[in-house]
């Protein structure tokens, strides 16, 4: 709500509708003005009926929707709060970290792996003559390159567990925790695998 225009056009029409019909109401008597005000308060220590149970309506016209205000409130600048620290972490083109995050997440990883006497590896792949592919076939072509390369490293690597980042611009990194060189090497070969499968640019 604190960042879209819309919302405020939509609260604004809902409630200039509102302040339109009551004023139509007012000046064709439809409603009358002030009601609550016709009846007496007290008739002697205890509010009449009439008063009690509009007071207690309008109690909770008023709590209820204030109360449900502030948690839609909440839940909106909670669900801003994560859009906008993913995008500060993540490449907005493939969707992988950011070389910022990358390097805080390895610096993380590297002192996990040391306390815990644990292997960990680092793969780094490159797109070899990326710069030919942008002044061939356009920089589309490219981009979309490397949003299926970032698809294949999302989708082959173990979730929550190795972390996948484009590096740069053409350079993407794999840290894999808890891997020994030899498993490391049979990732990247199943990687290479399936990118010599896949048909870029489709």
């Amino acid at each position: 709500a604190l960042f879209k225009p819309a919302v405020y056009r939509a609260v604004f029409v809902a409630m200039a509708m509102l302040f339109v019909g009551s004023e139509i109401a007012f000046w064709t008597d439809t409603f009358p003005y002030a009601p609550l005000l016709q009846q007496p308060i007290f008739v002697g220590e205890q509010l009449t009926p009439w008063w009690a149970f509009w007071l207690r309506v309008i109690y909770l016209m008023t709590a209820v929707p204030l109360v449900a205000l502030f948690f839609v409130l909440a839940w909106i600048m909670q669900r801003e709060k994560h859009l906008l620290e993913t995008r500060v972490r993540t490449d907005s083109l493939t969707g992988l970290f950011n070389r910022r995050e990358f390097m805080a997440r390895f610096d993380i990883e590297l002192h996990r792996q040391q306390r815990r006497q644990k292997p960990l590896c680092l793969l780094l792949i490159d797109i070899d003559h990326f710069k030919r592919i942008n002044d061939s076939w356009g920089h589309p072509v490219g981009a979309r390159l490397l949003q299926q390369l970032g698809e294949l490293l999302r989708t082959s690597l173990r979730r929550n567990v190795d972390v996948a980042a484009r590096f740069g611009g053409e350079e993407f990194a794999v840290l894999l925790p808890n891997t020994t060189l030899p498993q490391a090497r049979a990732v990247a070969e199943h990687l290479s695998r399936q990118l010599e499968a896949i048909e870029f640019g489709s």
